[in-house]
């Protein structure tokens, strides 16, 4: 807190999750070999809190624990770490579902595509049962979030609590960042095209296919706003929104790389798309030093 003091003794829920996912994807493709150790040792003596978690925790655990077995696949403990998060996600589809409800809880509240796609990732390495519930459940999720043309994301004002009406606003840039990368990872599960198409619609959100019509995507400042609201963006910018925008935009330009046929045209003309509304160059390009010298000097 403000006082420099610890509020808990343990780190919990999202941002612990989080942590893992983070240092999980350094850990995959670490800058230099001697990152490891220090990795290493920071993931091992964190991971033993994720039976602590709520499962947004789990499930970016997961994705952190599926990555640790990238660098180490022997790693015994890891993965039986990973599957018993795997399961209680499972538990929780079983315990909460039925025929109309596809769901792990009784309401679609926050970060929602973030549980199937840990599910997707666990399924690359162990398979059944969890491809067969991260499918139902992505099905369930974009049948109550896509219309046909666009995303729609379930509101943080209200959320979508079972045999209820989904709340429409305040939709948040965390929705359909994590809507891609669950695309992403399904597309990766089972090699349907169908979900990269549906991942490129989902990003096109923050360039103005959704509800209002609007970019939430700042073209002039490069940031995002902080969410769909009903009555236009909210024009603040925080810091949870940029890393949405951004990690959506990377996960779009590594998901050509899966294609047939590779990367180079199709990430062209994608980039071309969007900087046809002057945001690709802006947004992929690093500026010259020079230039942005120049642009210091101009405000002096």
């Amino acid at each position: 807190n403000y006082d420099r003091t610890w509020v808990r003794k343990e780190p919990v829920h999202d941002a612990l999750g989080r942590f893992l996912w983070a240092i999980g994807t350094v850990m995959a493709n670490p800058p230099s070999p001697s990152y490891l150790p220090i990795i290493k040792d920071s993931f091992d003596k964190t991971v033993k809190l994720v039976k602590k978690q709520y499962p947004r925790g789990r499930a970016y655990a997961i994705l952190g624990m599926n990555d640790y077995l990238k660098q180490f696949p022997g790693a015994s403990d890891i993965k039986r770490r990973l599957t018993a998060a795997a399961d209680t996600l499972v538990s929780l589809y079983e315990k909460n579902s039925s025929p109309d409800w596809q769901w792990f809880e009784d309401q679609l509240t926050y970060d929602n595509a973030i549980l199937p796609c840990a599910l997707f990732d666990a399924a690359l390495s162990f398979g059944e049962p969890y491809l067969s519930v991260a499918e139902k459940t992505c099905q369930f999720l974009l049948e109550n979030t896509f219309d046909g043309n666009r995303f729609s994301f379930v509101g943080c004002k209200g959320w979508y609590k079972r045999g209820q009406k989904k709340a429409k606003f305040d939709q948040q840039p965390l929705e359909a960042a994590s809507t891609i990368m669950m695309l992403r990872a399904a597309f990766e599960a089972t090699l349907d095209p169908q979900y990269l198409k549906m991942q490129r619609k989902a990003f096109d959100w923050f360039l103005g296919e959704n509800d209002l019509h609007i970019p939430v995507y700042d073209f002039r400042t490069k940031g995002s706003g902080d969410g769909l609201e009903r009555n236009g963006v909210n024009l603040n910018q925080g810091a949870e929104s940029m890393v949405s925008f951004l990690l959506s935009l990377l996960c779009i330009l590594e998901s050509y790389s899966t294609r047939p046929g590779g990367a180079g045209e199709e990430a062209s003309l994608f980039t071309e798309e969007v900087g046809s509304n002057r945001v690709g160059t802006s947004i992929i390009e690093i500026p010259a030093k020079k230039k942005a010298t120049q642009t210091v000097k101009s405000r002096d």
